[in-house]
């Protein structure tokens, strides 16, 4: 049978409801409201219902409404994933995952391609509106390869995003809100692709690969570059050593060494003599200050 409609005070006294999953196609009548005024409570409807359902009266004040089948929600309290919240759904095309909420302090985070429950994996397919609004430290994010939708402001207020780890194959299409307007380089899978579509050119520099750091342990210097790209670029010499020769070669890859960056050895107060390579093209600014 097909639920048709829902009868009078059927939810009252329900106040810890959370969340409501409906399967009907059409929407059910309802002669009374599911949840009350302001409720925290989600919604869950069949994929492509969502206007079926939305602002409908007995519908209207669901916090949210999502696609798909609730199955659980993963939070910091109940599972590994550190500081991140994660809503699990199954439908006809799957099971899949919406990262809902990330609280984490730290500067670098990778957001995992999968969250299991018990034996059963659900690919995280979407990032949800706002989700990153509390990591303002964040500087490195890498996003996983099965992502399709990433909400308006998801990292709007990570000001101090420094790197975008996109492992996505082909660009998805995302607001001019989902990023905050800050230089932050992006790496992708293909960067003709992206440096080709509006939804992502604003990046700058765009890199083919994923992002790689290594080092030099006893200048203690730092390197980072792309998996697709020749060349690297010296980030970081913190260097205690009153001669340093910078690498040509990032050491146990074939990458040269083409570009010092802004304010790398701005920590090297012993620094006194120095070696820069054939293959340098480019000094940052104020890469020496404090020399």
């Amino acid at each position: 049978s097909i639920l048709g409609s829902i009868g009078k005070q059927a939810f009252d006294g329900c106040s810890k409801i959370t969340h409501v999953s409906s399967d009907a196609l059409s929407l059910p009548a309802s002669a009374s409201e599911m949840v009350p005024v302001n409720s925290s409570a989600l919604l869950f409807v069949p994929k492509g219902k969502t206007a079926v359902y939305e602002g409908k009266t007995g519908w209207q004040y669901f916090a949210k409404i999502y696609e798909g089948h609730f199955v659980d929600e993963i939070t910091p309290s109940t599972s590994t994933y550190k500081d991140m919240t994660f809503i699990c759904l199954a439908d006809a095309d799957g099971k899949t995952a919406i990262l809902t909420k990330s609280k984490t302090s730290t500067d670098d985070v990778t957001i995992p391609a999968s969250v299991s429950i018990d034996d059963d994996i659900y690919l995280v397919t979407e990032i949800d509106k706002s989700a990153f609004s509390a990591s303002t430290n964040l500087k490195n994010i890498t996003i996983p390869e099965n992502v399709t939708k990433i909400g308006d402001y998801a990292f709007a207020s990570c000001t101090q995003l420094t790197n975008i780890i996109c492992k996505v194959e082909n660009p998805i299409a995302i607001s001019s809100t989902v990023f905050p307007n800050v230089p932050a380089a992006l790496y992708v899978p293909n960067k003709q692709k992206y440096a080709a579509d509006a939804n992502w050119n604003m990046f700058s520099p765009i890199y083919t690969g994923e992002r790689r750091v290594a080092a030099n342990d006893v200048l203690n210097l730092t390197y980072e570059y792309a998996t697709g790209e020749q060349t690297a670029r010296l980030i970081k010499g913190a260097s205690t050593a009153a001669d340093v020769t910078i690498d040509n070669i990032v050491p146990g890859t074939d990458k040269k060494v083409t570009v010092i960056a802004a304010q790398a050895f701005s920590s090297s107060r012993n620094l006194t003599n120095l070696v820069i390579p054939e293959n340098v093209e480019t000094i940052g600014a104020a890469a020496f200050k404090g020399c």
